[in-house]
């Protein structure tokens, strides 16, 4: 796995649109938080632009990502919001070749269809807050921003893991499906609707073993079974080693109930193939989105959840 080069001070940082259109209106306080970081922000070229609900056309979002590829100067591309816009991207964005300029994309949501393309091609990238979000501690916690600026420095990050639920960003809540036995692989995953549409693209997970990350939001709960059942016949469930959980939010339910909520769908899952799952990482569409970096190994020992 190519691991892009950590940041440090003085280095060059964009935002890009690939999803939804970003208000301008709203950057200042991410680009505070840029700049509190020693790191200095340069626009892409048609941030700002609106399609719609887009962040301007296929080609003016598609621009934007070739141009923060090639700018030798930057060394990280943040996106703006998740939503809906990448995949309309991705038969282009499968034709470009990431290897050449290693460098960290950041966001989660709607990004999972180019954190997955990138992983494809061999290349970590970071499951973390988007700009968007940094208007309002109530969307990005300072845990969150903290996580993010630390994992991107090569700091690493670590979670406790405890035996029963709790609640708060210290502790993680762990069913024991299976035996836990200590685990180390590389993360794969992101926003579980999006797996499911990538996979549904040809999309492939790692050969090697690996761990499945997964969060949703807005869902219903069928919604959910539906993809944990794909996933499970498609025999991903069975290739991961462990099975984390981190914010599956907002959740609904039809008039006659579906009789499982979203917990109990994917622990039965988890069930049938014996696999460790690990609930309620702080991770996803939560203020507390604690910045992950997919295609980098993590580790478990029963006590921590380790990425470095």
């Amino acid at each position: 796995m190519i691991i892009p080069p950590y940041l440090k001070s003085g280095d060059a940082v964009t935002l890009i649109s690939p999803a939804r259109f970003m208000d301008l209106q709203t950057l200042r306080p991410f680009q505070e938080w840029v700049e509190s970081q020693g790191w200095v922000l340069k626009l892409a070229p048609n941030l700002g632009a609106v399609a719609h609900q887009l962040g301007g056309s296929p080609s003016e979002r598609l621009t934007d990502i070739l141009w923060a590829l090639h700018d030798s100067s930057i060394k990280a591309i943040f996106c703006a919001r998740g939503g809906y816009g990448t995949m309309q991207l991705l038969s282009e964005l499968r034709k470009i070749d990431f290897t050449q300029h290693p460098k960290w994309w950041v966001g989660f949501s709607d990004i999972t269809a180019l954190h997955i393309t990138l992983q494809q091609q061999g290349i970590a990238s970071m499951h973390g807050p988007m700009a968007m979000q940094f208007d309002d501690i109530k969307k990005c916690s300072l845990a969150s921003r903290v996580a993010l600026a630390n994992q991107l420095k090569g700091n690493g990050i670590q979670f406790s893991v405890v035996n029963e639920e709790t609640e708060g960003f210290a502790h993680l809540a762990y069913w024991p499906v299976g035996l836990p036995a200590a685990f180390k692989a590389p993360l794969w995953g992101g926003n579980l609707s999006m797996i499911f549409a990538m996979l549904a693209a040809g999309a492939q997970p790692p050969k090697v073993p690996f761990v499945l990350f997964i969060e949703d939001l807005d869902e219903y709960v069928y919604h959910i079974d539906r993809m944990m059942q794909a996933l499970s016949v498609s025999g991903i469930i069975e290739k991961a080693e462990a099975i984390l959980v981190g914010s599956m939010c907002d959740m609904h339910d039809n008039a006659i109930p579906f009789g499982k909520n979203a917990k109990e769908i994917i622990l039965n899952i988890c069930e049938l193939h014996n696999k460790p799952l690990i609930w309620g990482l702080p991770c996803g569409h939560e203020s507390e989105n604690i910045a992950l970096k997919l295609g980098l190994d993590i580790t478990f020992d029963a006590n921590y959840l380790i990425q470095n």
